[in-house]
Order: structure tokens, then C-alpha cells, then sequence
């Protein structure tokens, strides 16, 4: 049928839904066009509700087509009638009060609800069982019912289907049908497996599922063969106004993989939300700003900053780690080669992705400062005594949040409307390396960052001697005052 999408409307105080009556419908329905209160008179709030109202007026109308169709001589219905001999035949009988008379309902009339309908089941049923053979009794029957033809069982197995499930239909009761809602608990059972195997964060395992509620709440419980390219767009467009959007691709991306396991499972015969262009929606990004040398003296020689947020900080503008990769070290990831070169072992950690599964080396700078924790730690699970929740994140981000606002480092800037924040670490670490004359490749897999193509795929990339080489060109003279102060606790 040609849907056209439904509209709201205005009638007195109160908000509508209305939806046009496909013309094929027309006739099985009585009028072109069904309206019902959305029950507010704010305008936005109709808009939301818009989707499950228009579903539900949408199955009243093939729920009325159904109920059409089935009284046609040609229908699904009518031929299990005559396929069975029913025609004629009584399956229910009830009383009239307007006429003081009980009126019979031959088998040709369809069901119109769904206690006539299981009577029709019931009924269909044991008259199947007559052609399973067995009984010459019945046998006989079936002969003189036929005309000396009896039909294929089988074959009679699927006109009855057919027909009771046009008749289901008019009965307004639906097939089986996977909704969003009832299909997302399989989302999460695969998410929490991957939670298990340690692919997944619980954190984003959760957050899968928030967002796909967050999408049903805008566009509906649409059956998973009903959701389209358009109500992508249309989730896109609620959120355009509160987030960014790297945001909404994200949450969206958690929507389709739901509708990608409805598709390996055979719920639906593609997915589509594949091929989505979304880069008009959301607010523009902001990007974090690097540090120049004036606000790193600021950050390492403040006297009210903790020590412990010095001792992180440097570990992050010498390494571009992550913050929580940092954070969560423990004494057993720092390790040795045949050759000397000392490194951080993250190729088992809890990391944001498979690139972030590295080596990073230990600069001959950041060594003191390793080796006073490693001192300090050397009973404990970790270096740093930051509090980890069960997803691998640490206290540390609220820590470094707090004294970075603190400092007031866009006085010191570049840029005075500039973001700095934590990450603007990493970001500086990575503008030394190309300053010093690091190559792209090295400086990257330092990083974690992910190198496209099979970078990854073949080898194990830039030995730890060539990396550590990398890391020994940043100078970091601003680190004074802390290695300074392990010198002195050394004397």
C-alpha cells in the first residue's frame, strides 16, 4: 500500500493524528482518512507520540482490509472453507437480543474476534485430522466428500494455514513479530557476552542499551520490519539540538547493530541504517587545544596541584596515553627487553580499542620518575591509588578535571577561547613528535591510534629500540620540579 506519513493537527485545545486511507483501502474501510486524539494539547508532546499512534491506526486499517479480503470468494479464507467442505456448516451460533433469535455463523463468514477465531482453529483442525487416513470409515467419507479425489494432506495443511492467518489477521491479531522492545533483551544477552570475553566495557554495554530505549521512546516499538532509513533521520534530527555529532552517529551506531543481529538472525533481509549521512546533524564538534610550554611550567610547578596529579600528568605528556591506560598501570605492565628498552605493557589491558593494545616505551626523562613509583608501589596492585569502577575507569578523570579548571590555563594560551583538558596532553605529545621529526607510523602506534588498512594486520610494527628513540627526542623541561624532587628524596 502507499502510505503517506501521518500528520498532526490542531482541533479546539486538543492535538490529532490523522492519517490517510490508502485508496486500495477505501472501500474495506468506509472513509479515506482516520484521526485519533493524540490525548494532549502540547504540540511537541503529539509529535512524539505521533509514531505509535500512526501504527496503531495503520493496523486498524489492514486489520479492516484483512476483514474485507476475507469475505471475497477468491480469498485465503474462502478457499480453506471449501478445501475443507465447511461451506454451509455452523461453528458458532448466538443470541440477538434486537430480534429475540439465535442466529447461526456459517464457516464463510470469517471470525471477528478471536474467541470466534479459535473456534474456526478448533474446528479446521479436527476436520484435518479426518485426512491423516487410517479409519476406511472415514475414509469412505472423505471418498464421497471429494468426488473420489482426496486432496494431499500437506498440500491441505497450507491452504488452512493460509486462510487462518488471513483470519487472525482480521481478527486483529497479528503474526509473531519481533518488535525494537522485544528484540532488544537478544541485544543485550550478546553484549553482556561480549562484556564476558572482554570486548566490550560494561559501561558501553549499558549504554547500548540506554540509547536504543532513548530511539524506541522517539520513533516508537515499530516492528523491526518497519523501521527505515527515515526514522534514523528523524532520531538524528531530535538530537541535533543537545548533541554533537560524533554523538548521534554513535547512538545511532547502537541502533544498528541491533538491526544488524534482527539480520543475521533472518528478522530482516537488510539493514537500514547501513549508508546513513549524517554529518549535517548535531552541534559542530569542539576540539581540544594543545598545551603550550608556558602552561606545562603552570601545571608542574603549581604548589597546590597534588603530586600524584604532577606524577600522572607527566607519565601522559611523555607517553600520549590515555588517561585511564595511565592511571590504571600496575607494577607488573612495566617491563624490560633483551635490549634494555623499558616499556609500559598495555597488549593486555582494559583499552579503548585493538590499536590501543601496544608497547609504549619509557623515555630516559620519565625513568626516574617510573622507577620512584615502582619503589613506592612495589607491595600494591597499581601504581597510582586512584579508585577503578567496574568498567576500568578511574577517579583520576575527576582529579585532573578539577585542577585543570583550577589552574585557569586559557590565560596562558595560545588561544584564548581555547579547551584545555586532559586529553589536551595527548594531543600536545603527539605535536612534539611531528615537531621532532618523528614519523607519522611511529608516532601512531606510541599512541594507540588506529593505522588503517592492515598496518596491523602484518608484523609487529616499529621495533621497541626504534620507539623508544622516538620518545628520548620530546624534552620536557618542565618536569623539573618533580624530578627534582625524587632526586632529593634519593640523596
Amino acid at each position: 500500500m502507499d502510505w503517506h506519513p501521518a500528520t498532526v493537527s490542531r482541533r479546539g485545545n486538543r492535538q490529532y493524528i490523522s492519517v490517510t486511507v490508502p485508496p486500495e483501502a477505501v472501500e474495506a474501510v468506509g472513509r479515506d482518512q482516520i484521526k485519533k486524539s493524540a490525548r494532549t494539547t502540547d504540540r511537541q508532546i503529539a509529535e512524539r507520540r505521533k509514531h505509535d499512534i500512526e501504527a496503531q491506526i495503520r493496523h486498524e486499517i489492514l486489520e479492516a482490509v484483512a476483514r474485507h479480503r476475507a469475505v471475497a470468494e477468491d480469498s485465503a479464507y474462502q478457499r480453506a472453507v471449501n478445501a475443507l467442505r465447511l461451506r454451509g456448516k455452523t461453528y458458532t451460533m448466538e443470541y440477538d437480543a434486537k430480534f429475540n433469535d439465535v442466529f447461526e455463523r456459517h464457516f464463510e463468514e470469517p471470525p471477528r474476534n478471536e474467541s470466534e477465531l479459535r473456534l474456526v482453529q478448533e474446528a479446521m483442525s479436527k476436520r484435518l485430522e479426518e485426512y491423516s487416513g487410517g479409519d476406511i470409515k472415514v475414509v469412505k467419507q472423505l471418498l464421497e466428500r471429494h468426488q473420489g479425489q482426496i486432496p494431499d494432506r500437506i498440500k491441505l495443511q497450507e491452504i488452512v494455514d493460509h486462510g487462518l492467518s488471513e483470519a487472525r489477521a482480521g481478527c486483529g491479531i497479528r503474526e509473531s513479530v519481533e518488535t525494537l522492545n522485544s528484540f532488544l533483551p537478544q541485544v543485550e544477552i550478546a553484549a553482556e557476552e561480549a562484556v564476558e570475553r572482554g570486548t566490550m566495557k560494561r559501561k558501553s554495554a549499558r549504554q547500548r542499551a540506554k540509547h536504543i530505549r532513548h530511539f524506541i521512546s522517539v520513533v516508537g516499538d515499530l516492528e523491526l520490519r518497519e523501521v527505515t532509513a527515515r526514522h534514523a533521520y528523524e532520531y538524528a534530527e531530535e538530537m541535533s539540538d543537545g548533541y554533537g555529532n560524533s554523538t548521534i552517529k554513535s547512538r545511532i551506531s547502537d541502533v544498528r547493530i541491533l538491526l544488524d543481529q534482527a539480520v543475521k538472525k533472518g528478522l530482516l533481509p537488510h539493514n537500514p541504517f547501513i549508508h546513513l549521512k549524517l554529518t549535517e546533524y548535531g552541534k559542530r564538534g569542539r576540539h581540544y587545544d594543545p598545551l603550550n610550554e608556558a602552561q606545562l611550567v603552570e601545571m608542574f610547578s603549581a604548589p597546590a596541584v597534588p603530586l600524584v596529579v604532577k606524577r600522572l600528568w607527566a607519565i601522559l605528556i611523555c607517553t600520549g596515553m590515555r588517561l585511564d591506560e595511565a592511571a590504571t598501570l600496575r607494577p607488573k605492565q612495566v617491563k624490560e627487553n633483551d635490549q634494555g628498552v623499558r616499556y609500559f605493557d598495555l597488549r593486555h589491558a582494559a583499552v579503548k580499542n585493538e590499536a590501543g593494545k601496544r608497547r609504549v616505551p619509557i623515555s630516559a626523562t620519565l625513568e626516574p620518575l617510573v622507577d620512584q613509583l615502582m619503589l613506592e608501589r612495589a607491595d600494591k596492585d597499581t601504581l597510582f591509588d586512584f579508585e577503578v569502577n567496574d568498567d576500568g575507569k578511574t577517579s583520576a578523570s575527576r582529579l585532573c578535571v578539577y585542577w585543570m579548571g583550577k589552574l585557569d590555563l586559557a590565560r596562558l594560551g595560545d588561544n584564548e577561547d581555547g579547551w584545555y583538558v586532559t586529553h589536551s596532553l595527548r594531543g600536545t605529545c603527539k605535536d612534539k613528535f611531528r615537531d621532532a621529526g618523528v614519523s607519522p607510523e611511529v608516532s601512531n602506534w606510541i599512541h594507540g591510534h588506529d593505522l588503517g588498512g592492515v598496518s596491523r594486520a602484518y608484523g609487529h610494527g616499529p621495533s621497541l629500540s626504534v620507539l623508544r628513540e622516538a620518545v628520548d627526542k620530546l624534552k620536557h623541561p618542565y618536569l623539573a620540579p618533580i624530578l627534582d624532587e625524587i632526586a632529593q628524596r634519593n640523596e
